[in-house]
């Protein structure tokens, strides 16, 4: 049985993978970024995180819809924020948007029970913050309970 904690937590664990190293869903992408593993759930102000480059996934809403006999299918809708901390801030926060949609278009094929994940919509800040930079993601995915 899947729930959205499984399906958030199979997020987490993927884009832990981004490690500057290349790809292990296809060896000709090299990652742009070492996450070091922080990727959280929740969310931070710029001013209350101390390590760049960071990911905080949140659930934005889960709505259900029910198909004939006992077939329920979930839609979980989650806003992702990617922070970098560098003097090129433009080309920071579209170097991690790429790192983190490479991720997702690999996802369906790692976690079978996921049975469609999205990007919605990608945003940066395009530098008003620098040296901070930010990319807003807005995900969905699909699955079955």
């Amino acid at each position: 049985m899947t729930t959205s904690a499984d399906v958030v937590n199979a997020i987490i664990t993927e884009l832990n993978r981004i490690d500057d190293q290349f790809s292990p869903f296809d060896r000709a992408y090299r990652f742009n970024y070492n996450l070091h593993r922080d990727v959280y759930m929740g969310f931070k102000f710029f001013d209350e995180i101390s390590s760049f480059p960071s990911v905080y996934l949140t659930v934005e809403r889960e709505d259900y819809f029910h198909y004939g006999d006992n077939n329920r299918f979930i839609v979980l809708t989650m806003d992702l924020r990617g922070y970098t901390y560098d003097h090129e801030v433009e080309e920071s926060g579209e170097l991690l948007a790429q790192d983190i949609e490479h991720i997702m278009q690999w996802m369906k094929k790692q976690y079978p029970a996921i049975e469609e994940i999205r990007v919605l919509s990608v945003e940066t800040d395009s530098g008003l913050n620098a040296p901070y930079g930010v990319a807003l993601f807005k995900l969905e995915a699909l699955y079955q309970r």
